[in-house]
């Protein structure tokens, strides 16, 4: 039986859109752009994110791309790494239900 974690502390990150008009979330932590799945709920506007079978909340998504996230099924994850590079990653944007 696996067992899943849930952090509801918040990990800091920041809700965007890139050029292409597409979800983004900057993480300050790269450890977090890791994620395999990015939950979304429209009701509440709160993002988790699925990472070594635990669920950590994100934060809740701005009014102005509440629409950018409800539509998109794949979102763009980035982050800075302690070596000198970006993280880019994409990940499964999926609706909470």
């Amino acid at each position: 039986m696996s067992h899943i974690s849930v952090d509801t502390r918040g990990v800091q990150a920041r809700f965007s859109k890139n050029e292409q008009n597409q979800p983004v979330i900057e993480f300050f932590d790269p450890a977090y752009a890791r994620a395999e799945v990015v939950l979304y709920d429209p009701a509440s506007h709160e993002v988790h994110a699925l990472l070594h079978e635990g669920q950590y909340k994100l934060g809740s998504v701005p009014q102005d791309l509440e629409a950018i996230f409800g539509s998109s099924d794949s979102i763009m994850l980035c982050a800075n790494h302690y070596a000198g590079h970006k993280v880019n990653l994409r990940a499964k944007l999926s609706p909470m239900s």
